[in-house]
Formats: C-alpha cells, structure tokens, sequence
C-alpha cells in the first residue's frame, strides 16, 4: 500500500518527527509511550480504540533513518503474526513537503483487509498532528 501526505513542513522538521521516537511519540494518535533499547531499537507501546473498546498493543521496532536520502525505514514484528515494513520518503518542493508510505504487511493470517484502513486512518492522523505541531 502506497500513502501519500503533502504537509507544510520542511523536510528537515518532518525528517525529525519520524526519526527522533521523542518527537514522533509527541505526534502519534496512537502511540503512548516508546522505551529505547538500543541505537536504531524501541519498544513501542500502543491503544488503538476499537468501538467503545480498546485494544493495547506492544511490541519492539527497528528504525533506519537515512538523512542524506531523506528516508526512514520502520520494522516491526506484532504479536509473532504480522511484519509491518515502512519506508518514508520525504520530497521537498517550494514550501511544503511530500512524503511518500510505502506499507508491507506479511503474516501468515489474511490481515491486510482489516490493517489497511486503520494505518490510513491512524497515519493521515500522524501527519495531522506532525503539522499542526
């Protein structure tokens, strides 16, 4: 799955929100609360809401943050079911900025139907707040 988002942001500011976890937690919907286990580690700790219920999710997220390429990669593995892969790519123009998601999803379950909508909920909302912010 390809998003895309234009925000009016530089591309240093947006690059910063997705590579510094202290910055992305601030702007996250979802995202509570990350812990560093190492350089590029984390551990991620997240409630989705779900109807009147909520569901909370944990797991650890290896980041790759590249900013002569203005790229950062994120992979995780959920609950020993689901591999998310994101890749961002951030394009500056003349005052505001695409980024591009590419999202993979692997597991052995048919999940996809069900995870799409809510990364593009739960996204779109990211970089709401990241320009907001």
């Amino acid at each position: 799955m390809l998003l895309t988002y234009k925000i009016n942001k530089s591309a240093k500011d947006i690059f910063k929100y997705l590579s510094d976890m202290q910055q992305f937690e601030s702007v996250h919907p979802i995202i509570y609360k990350i812990d560093k286990l190492a350089e590029n580690k984390f551990h991620f700790f997240e409630k989705l809401p779900f109807g009147f219920l909520s569901i909370n999710n944990d797991y650890k997220v290896q980041i790759d943050a590249d900013a002569a390429r203005n790229t950062i990669k994120m992979y995780a593995f959920v609950k020993k079911l689901i591999h998310i892969n994101l890749l961002f790519t951030i394009t500056e123009h003349n005052g505001y900025c695409i980024v591009n998601e590419e999202v993979n999803f692997k597991s052995i379950l048919p999940l996809k139907a069900f995870l799409n909508p809510i990364f593009k909920k739960q996204h779109k909302l990211l970089f709401e707040n990241m320009e907001k912010a």
